[in-house]
């Protein structure tokens, strides 16, 4: 799914995201994120920080997420610090700093 919001170093936004397509987070972000399709996938870089709630196909955390996720996969990298709680199909964690509370969805 191609990249169709990109919030870049330079960018603190606050408030909330509909849409189809992917995301790229980079800066500031304190939102609720809603990415509409299962091959949608939000990726929160590293040396970013993101807060709020998710929802979405993937989500690939490699920065500061303290956040409300749910997604049918989730990815956390070990450069992640990731706190909340994270609703998945599928997960993959590869290290990081994390607090999380996890529960296992069931496939639609």
């Amino acid at each position: 799914m191609p990249v169709t919001t990109l919030f870049s170093h330079e960018i603190d936004f606050r408030g909330s995201l509909h849409q189809e397509g992917g995301c790229v987070i980079e800066g500031n972000v304190d939102a609720d994120i809603h990415l509409l399709g299962t091959n949608s996938v939000l990726e929160i870089s590293e040396g970013s920080t993101f807060a709020g709630k998710v929802k979405a196909g993937e989500v690939l955390i490699l920065g500061n997420a303290n956040a409300d996720i749910e997604a049918r996969h989730v990815v956390i990298e070990d450069s992640a610090v990731t706190r909340g709680k994270v609703t998945y199909q599928t997960i993959s964690i590869q290290g990081g700093d994390n607090e999380i509370a996890l529960k296992r969805s069931q496939p639609n």
